[in-house]
């Protein structure tokens, strides 16, 4: 790892953001043991906050002063945890400065946007 950021962990798998190597790092974990086992990597752009939940991870993306890599990337997961890209979100009401933090809950996706100073909500499927 390089500068890891957020984790998440979905039930099986455990995600981790690895910030400097441009990736996130995904792990099975054992339910009996603990033992965690690497699955596989997901390349993506200065990843950090990470949520996992409903077959999908979520990973804000944060560029500061290039707006077009500030984002939240939405990735599908099948049963074994690949990921394939989906939707983007890159603003609410006005676009993201420094997003963070992800959090899920409720229906809804939380993006910490340090840059703009608030906390941006996305109703999810």
């Amino acid at each position: 790892f390089n500068k890891p950021g957020q984790m998440a962990y979905d039930g099986g798998r455990l995600y981790i953001a690895d910030t400097s190597n441009q990736r996130v790092q995904v792990y099975g974990i054992d339910g009996g043991s603990g033992e965690a086992t690497f699955k596989r990597t997901i390349a993506i752009s200065n990843p950090g906050g990470i949520a996992a939940g409903g077959g999908q991870l979520y990973v804000s993306c944060s560029r500061p002063g290039d707006n077009a890599r500030t984002r939240v990337q939405v990735f599908d997961l099948d049963a074994d945890g690949a990921a394939t890209p989906g939707p983007v979100l890159t603003k609410g009401d006005r676009p993201f400065r420094d997003p963070r933090g992800v959090a899920l809950g409720r229906g809804f996706l939380f993006v910490a946007d340090a840059g703009n100073n608030r906390v941006q909500v996305f109703r999810i499927p």
